[in-house]
């Protein structure tokens, strides 16, 4: 068996990242059924997709690290340790396990398994919609940063730390394969969903910016007051009901000299009878 470093129970993982796994289902589930060597290659083979910590934007521990705890509960041998790192059909395989050997393997010898991956160039995914990274990449920034993906890493001790560094350096100054020490495990930014931009905030919430959007200079534009489309708009439209109202008025007013037309008329008829009565009465 290989020899472990650490808390055997938790497999150094942070609290927070160890008790989710523990209590996911996929893990009591589907991966309490999986107990050998070749079958943890499969499920690594089949479900891995990319090899962050967690589901992105959730709590939710993602397979990779369901699978890496299971791997400390089924105890390999340096001979099978190996064969993973050396495994040629996912890349995942061999890097699932150097995050074993991170997280649970004595410090002291970190850099004899890491030294001949540092120019593995295979490319994989840490975030589903990440920038690709290389094997190679993530053994350098396992070695420099104290986090993965934004999970604690376990704690080196300092001397060997110091040890680490030296070599790595030392390594990268002869095969001109530095990387920005800042940067190794940076991701491109996110893409919105449609869905996130659709509704103008991300899923995770900007609630202080519901009814603003960017404008020119920095500003922030309340799309609750009017713009001046709409007040245009609006204008038109109150320029057409005023129209209108004329039209109305300009008929009833019309209809009132037809209705006084009408009454002269009348009285003209009146008239013409009075008139020929007068002559017959004159006769």
């Amino acid at each position: 068996k290989m020899e472990t470093w650490g808390n055997a129970q938790t497999m150094n993982l942070e609290n927070v990242l160890y008790q989710n796994i523990v209590n996911n289902l996929y893990l009591q589930n589907e991966l309490a059924e999986i107990n050998t060597y070749h079958e943890i290659l499969d499920e690594i083979y089949n479900k891995v997709e990319y090899l962050g910590p967690w589901i992105p934007r959730t709590k939710t521990p993602s397979t990779a690290f369901c699978i890496l705890y299971k791997m400390s509960q089924v105890q390999f041998t340096m001979k099978q340790m190996n064969g993973m790192l050396s495994h040629e059909d996912s890349p995942y395989i061999r890097a699932l396990a150097v995050l074993y050997i991170r997280y649970f393997t004595p410090p002291q010898y970190l850099w004899e398994w890491f030294e001949g991956l540092m120019e593995d160039d295979e490319e994989l995914l840490i975030e589903p919609r990440g920038k690709p990274t290389t094997i190679g990449r993530i053994v350098r920034g396992l070695l420099r940063e104290p986090k993965f993906n934004e999970s604690m890493l376990p704690r080196i001790p300092v001397a060997i730390q110091r040890t680490l560094l030296d070599q790595l350096d030392e390594y990268e100054r002869k095969n001109g394969t530095g990387q920005p020490k800042a940067a190794m495990f940076k991701e491109a930014p996110r893409v919105p969903s449609p869905r996130a931009r659709d509704d103008g905030y991300s899923r995770g919430g900007r609630d202080s910016d519901r009814g603003k959007d960017r404008a020119g200079g920095g500003q922030y534009r309340d799309l609750d007051a009017p713009s001046a489309r709409d007040r245009d708009r609006d204008r038109d439209r109150d320029g057409d009901r005023g129209r209108d109202r004329e039209y109305r008025g300009g008929s009833d007013r019309g209809g009132d000299r037809d209705r006084d037309t009408g009454r002269d008329y009348g009285r003209d008829r009146d008239r013409d009878r009075d008139y020929g009565r007068r002559d017959r009465d004159r006769d």
